[in-house]
């Protein structure tokens, strides 16, 4: 617990401009609910699903990794569900108060891949195509708790299930956006052999700015609910 609050304090001090757009997106939130506790209310209800999301994406990455034969993920110790050890402050600020995000990336070694493009691709795939497995899984459970019918505290749980379906889906499109750190921009590296080029390296340094870029701009939220809506619609 000490790291995971060290590790907050060092995302702050080293990148202050984007607490400060958590916190406009905050007010931004706040404002549209209309009340403070109804807010913290409707974020409660998403933490079990932000938990299960980053926990099965992370380990999904680490391993399919040591699959592949990559021992990096396991000596790190990061081939498990705990969410102690996928917590990343910059992604889980942004799920928490904006709805998608990341958690800790998943070091790995391509070297030890028999194909390394594809060992590449194949690994950066495997978080999204976990949340994608989840939220047909868990938009299951929310209809059969729907057909045996929902009230007092299994209404609570009715939301949970569905707020753990809906998260899944925006966290598997969210990552598929080809920008760095996501997960998106991994495939097309691999795929298109991005790292062999000089601009590769400057690209993937200024990652967290183009995000935010992107976040001010309200580019994800676009993409999230185009094609966010569509994956529902074929759920129900």
């Amino acid at each position: 617990m000490n790291n995971i609050f060290y590790r907050i304090r060092e995302a702050f001090r080293r990148n202050p401009f984007f607490f400060l757009l958590i916190a406009y997106i905050v007010f931004r939130d706040i404002t549209r609910t209309g009340s403070v506790f109804e807010w913290l209310y409707q974020k409660a209800l998403y933490l079990p699903a932000i938990v299960i999301g980053i926990s099965c994406h992370e380990f999904a990455h680490a391993f399919v990794a040591f699959k592949l034969g990559d021992p990096t993920p396991k000596l790190q110790g990061r081939l498990t569900l705990d969410p102690l050890y996928h917590f990343d402050p910059y992604g889980f600020f942004l799920i928490f108060f904006a709805g998608f995000g990341w958690g800790r990336p998943v070091e790995t070694n391509p070297r030890y891949y028999k194909n390394r493009r594809l060992g590449g691709v194949l690994v950066s795939l495997a978080g999204v195509t976990t949340n994608f497995i989840l939220a047909v899984v868990f938009a299951f459970l929310f209809k059969l708790l729907v057909r045996i019918g929902v009230g007092g505290a299994m209404e609570i749980i009715a939301i949970i299930v569905y707020n753990t379906m809906y998260l899944n889906i925006i966290l598997g499109i969210f990552n598929l956006i080809p920008c760095p750190p996501l997960d998106g921009w991994n495939v097309v590296s691999y795929l298109f052999n991005f790292q062999k080029y000089e601009w590769w390296y400057r690209v993937n340094s200024y990652g967290l700015l183009i995000l935010m870029v992107l976040l001010i701009f309200n580019i994800p939220d676009y993409i999230i609910a185009f094609f966010g809506t569509k994956f529902i619609s074929l759920l129900f």
